[in-house]
């Protein structure tokens, strides 16, 4: 027989993978010593029921429940809500797992947003 080369042996422990990423491994945040808290106040989102189902009351599609209800067309935006959630999402401090963010709606209502 021929003289080929020898492999090592490996040993028991070590991975035969790569590590699992980051953000997969870390369920939730809050353990962690440092991170940055970010509260949304005074977001405006609220839910109306149109025909059977309900959807997010915006200015552009309910005009009409605006007039019925005396709001402002100014103060049904959700789309700033949704820029600011995206911005937030899509920052380095999200990505690497150091960012926790909540929403606080008009209607006293918390909203905690998984980064995931």
């Amino acid at each position: 027989m021929g003289k080929g080369k020898k492999r090592k042996l490996r040993e028991d422990n070590e991975r035969e993978f790569d590590p699992a990423p980051k953000h997969l491994s870390i369920a939730h945040i809050k353990n962690q010593d440092k991170r940055l808290i970010i509260i949304l106040e005074q977001a405006q989102l609220e839910s109306v029921k149109v025909g059977n189902i309900f959807q997010l009351l915006n200015c552009d599609d309910h005009e009409g429940l605006l007039k019925k209800y005396d709001k402002l067309p100014g103060s049904v935006r959700p789309d700033i809500t949704h820029q600011c959630l995206m911005m937030l999402l899509d920052s380095p401090l999200n990505r690497a797992g150091l960012l926790q963010v909540y929403v606080h709606t008009e209607n006293n209502v918390l909203i905690e947003i998984n980064p995931q």
